[in-house]
């Protein structure tokens, strides 16, 4: 049993990442944002590819359109790319804590204020990432429920019981801070 890992032929217990990310982008639409961003990689490994599925998807479910424009595999490209446009958008979301210390760093930079010109949620809930100022708005991943969940598992195997090897995805949930306004 691995844990937010996916390997051929081992059972993984790992973060649903598509609906970490609906929760995240989904928030942003009540808000008032109709120009969401997305800062984060996409190519490659399943978890990236899952949380831009999960933006898209939360996108046409509140009736927007996505645009490539708005996709960015990392903050400074997104900086570079929207900070003086016109039609940049009036939040992102950024996937990973990796990305968000430079997003905060670079909108301060480019003068955008979070999150009065650019809000932004994240993705992971690093203790952290709520030190960030405005603290951030994230979606938790549900470490202590996917580590129980792999326990649970690896006991059942050593009991000796049948256990499918399909991966069990544990649902994260929103923690709405001061990023978004």
């Amino acid at each position: 049993v691995v844990v937010n890992r996916i390997l051929p032929e081992v059972l993984c217990v790992r973060t649903h990442y598509k609906m970490g990310a609906v929760l995240a982008v989904k928030h942003l639409p009540f808000l008032g944002h109709k120009r969401i961003g997305f800062v984060g990689e996409h190519a490659g490994d399943p978890p990236p590819l899952a949380l831009l599925a999960g933006y898209h998807h939360a996108l046409r479910w509140a009736g927007i359109q996505p645009e490539a424009f708005l996709v960015a595999p990392d903050s400074r490209s997104a900086m570079d790319r929207w900070a003086g446009a016109s039609n940049r958008p009036t939040a992102a979301f950024v996937a990973g804590q990796h990305h968000t210390f430079p997003f905060y760093k670079l909108a301060r930079q480019r003068r955008l204020r979070i999150p009065e010109d650019i809000a932004v949620v994240g993705f992971d809930d690093d203790t952290n990432e709520a030190e960030l100022l405005p603290a951030l708005t994230t979606v938790a991943q549900p470490h202590k429920a996917a580590g129980r969940e792999a326990v649970r598992l690896l006991l059942a195997g050593l009991e000796g019981r049948s256990i499918s090897n399909q991966a069990r995805l544990i649902p994260p949930h929103l923690v709405i801070r001061d990023s978004c306004g």
